[in-house]
């Protein structure tokens, strides 16, 4: 058995918190719910530049004041653009770089080095990390939100790493849900369609007092199968069910107390190369995975004066996977996170804290696959990894209200590695109120995977016996390095449009590497030429490119948007020996990207929303480019109620988006339509 104990367990708080939720709520009726907030395409241009994000400098501040590429999906975003999933809902972002591998996994980055296990930007919901420690990167399909729980997902890209840490390396993804206050009342939400069949979802909100408001909710859905090249449905089912809630209490004036969780089972199929890292010894092979895990969240804030405030986070998160052909990994992740801010003089804004983090893991190989076929282990098979780290940053008025210098630093030591200083400088001029020019230069770090150190991989490289392949981690894998260097432009000339200009140029150090040894005979039996590798850090290289978003308002009722982005990676292959082949090669990623959104309100009870996507080739896994079209019709019958039909991939079908990097077969995407109703009373 994997599980473990760590005092209470995370299931057993989560159910007794809302249990005493939903007890204290009997107590009162639920405030009536809400009228619905405007669509944006009503409010002024000014809205959005005045929009208040919280990620960049773990500090509420505008949008416009941020010295960074920084976007904001917001929950209007999210309803009207009739996805399902939140990858799918990061493709509106520009500069990230979003490819769907079958129907429950993608690869989502920023700025290159893609992936289903993209492993250089940190994704968080209300700040705790879902980075998983395994492979790196983010399981998405075990990390799912209600989306209509969400207030909105901000995503910086370029390195956070000052203010979050390691792994941050290429951007940040802060998936931010509603307070309590904001969901009263129940809404029920169903829906069906061609890819994801079911879906549904009960959510009940109230109050007890004044002071005390929570929400609870169930949601359920089965997604796919997608089809494969030859046009047949692909073995890539997916199903989740999860349930939880949230409590947000006003203890007084000064102090605020928070507390959320979640449970979730899941499952998910999926066709697999038996033989990776060869890929073409055996057949593809149908596999499964089941998912299930749980996280409990307490948050405290206290406000000191108008001056000064903290806050204390702390988390637990439980978490169990298997995947039929390879083995179980059982992993529990504790984070205690502080932070102080406090303006120091009339120039001086002082943000300082601490964060240490606790990840336990545990995995066992479950080899089921007939041979030829990989065998998989972890040595050690199990083992806890200490983070500590400690980061501060003044943000200090050169020029009161017109030039803003940031600077910080973050240093942090794990088990691995000894303290690592990630320093970022960063350099504001508002030139009017509406027009601003940004620079930054900044050092980041990608701390080793557990593949990368502990993972021993036994293959066979030809069909027939006699010739393998042995793939081994490196204890001493050292930490991938960045220095950024980025500059930005944000104005909005005219009432009317708005423009966001980011540029980038990066250089990396210490990127992972396959490095090739000689080749040796093993007597047996049976005997076998064994060809050796291990993960190293040979390879370097650069990117750069350019991000481009604009808003424009045509009406008051109509919105346009548009996004591009160019973007370039070149590997120093001078610098690689014969035998070190680097993991991430040159035209993995798209170079350029393009989209167009329409939103538009037809009269007071109808939307129609439109959104257009160009994708270039990825010319290094030899994946053509490809556009979509995407639609959406939303009605109004009553106040409380929305019924809307929606489409993806309306003109062009099947098209494939990513090719076999790891061991999972992709499959291609297609035309889908979802009808959904949504009812809130």
């Amino acid at each position: 058995m994997c599980a473990r104990t760590c005092g209470l367990r995370p299931t057993f708080v989560l159910w007794a918190t809302l249990l005493a939720v939903v007890l204290a709520g009997a107590c009162r009726a639920s405030d009536p719910p809400t009228e619905s907030p405007a669509d944006l395409t009503e409010s002024s241009l000014e809205s959005l530049m005045d929009l208040e994000v919280s990620s960049p400098g773990r500090k509420e501040q505008k949008l416009s004041q941020t010295a960074g590429a920084v976007y904001v999906i917001t929950q209007e975003d999210i309803r009207r653009s009739g996805l399902s999933s939140i990858p799918e809902l990061l493709r509106m972002v520009p500069g990230l770089q979003v490819a769907r591998i079958d129907a429950n996994s993608w690869s989502v980055t920023a700025r290159g080095f893609t992936g289903q296990f993209a492993d250089k930007m940190l994704v968080m919901i209300d700040g705790r990390s879902i980075y998983n420690h395994l492979s790196a990167g983010v399981y998405w399909e075990q990390n799912t939100v209600p989306l209509d729980d969400i207030e909105r997902i901000e995503v910086m890209r370029g390195p956070g790493a000052t203010m979050w840490g390691a792994n941050a390396m290429n951007g940040v993804i802060n998936i931010i849900t509603k307070p309590a206050r904001e969901t009263p009342g129940m809404t029920l939400e169903t829906g069906g369609g061609s890819e994801e069949h079911a879906s549904g979802t009960v959510r009940y909100g109230g109050s007890a007092g004044d002071a005390i408001f929570y929400r609870t909710y169930l949601d359920y859905f089965q997604d796919g199968p997608l089809s494969t090249a030859t046009g047949q449905m692909a073995n890539d089912r997916w199903d989740s069910a999860q349930g939880g809630g949230r409590l947000d209490w006003q203890v007084s004036e000064r102090d605020t107390l928070s507390f959320e969780g979640d449970v979730y089972r899941g499952s998910a199929q999926e066709t697999v190369y038996p033989d990776y890292p060869a890929l073409g010894v055996s057949p593809p092979a149908p596999d499964s995975v089941a998912m299930s895990g749980d996280y409990v969240l307490g948050r405290w804030n206290h406000r000191f004066s108008d001056r000064s405030d903290l806050a204390l986070q702390f988390s637990l998160t439980d978490e169990d996977r298997v995947e039929g052909g390879y083995g179980r990994l059982h992993t529990n992740t504790t984070d205690l996170d502080f932070q102080h801010h406090f303006v120091w003089s009339a120039r001086h804004d002082l943000m300082w804290g601490f964060d240490f983090q606790v990840y336990q893991d545990d995995i066992v190989p479950t080899p089921s696959f007939p041979a030829p076929s990989t065998s998989v282990q972890f040595v050690p098979s199990a083992g806890t990894e200490l983070l500590g780290s400690f980061f501060a940053q003044d943000q200090i008025a050169v020029v009161a209200e017109r030039l803003t210098l940031t600077l910080g630093a973050k240093i942090e030591r794990t088990d691995y590695s000894a303290f690592d200083a990630q320093p970022s400088a960063r350099l504001l001029w508002n030139i009017t109120p509406r027009q601003g020019l940004w620079a930054s230069v900044s050092r980041a770090v990608h701390t080793p995977a557990l593949v990368e150190r502990d993972v021993l991989i036994e293959y066979q490289l030809t069909p027939q016996p006699g010739v393998e392949g042995l793939l081994s981690g490196n204890p001493n894998f050292q930490p991938e390095t960045a220095l950024a260097y980025e500059a930005g432009y944000r104005a909005q000339p005219a009432r009317w449009l708005t423009a966001d200009l980011a540029s980038f140029f990066s250089i990396y150090h210490d990127l992972a590497s396959l490095d090739l040894g000689a080749p040796f005979l093993q007597t047996g039996p049976p005997a076998a030429l064994v060809v050796p590798m291990n993960f190293g850090n040979s390879a370097n290289g650069h990117t750069y490119g350019i991000e481009l978003s604009t808003n424009w308002s045509l009406t008051s009722k109509w919105r346009l948007t548009g996004n591009y982005s160019w973007f370039r990676y070149g590997l120093n292959r001078a610098q690689l020996g014969a035998e070190d082949f680097p993991t991430d090669i040159e035209g993995s990623s798209p170079a350029h990207q393009v989209q167009f959104r329409s939103l538009l309100d037809i009269g007071r009870k109808l939307t129609f929303d439109t959104g257009v996507y160009f994708v270039s080739a990825l010319t290094g896994l030899d994946v053509p480019g490809y556009a979509r079209s995407d639609a959406r019709l939303g009605w109004h019958p009553a106040r409380a109620v929305e019924i809307s039909l929606a489409g993806q991939n309306l003109l062009n079908g099947r098209h494939l988006e990513f090719a076999p990097t790891y061991y999972a077969q992709p499959t291609e995407p297609g035309r889908t339509v979802q009808l959904k109703v949504t009812w809130a009373f």
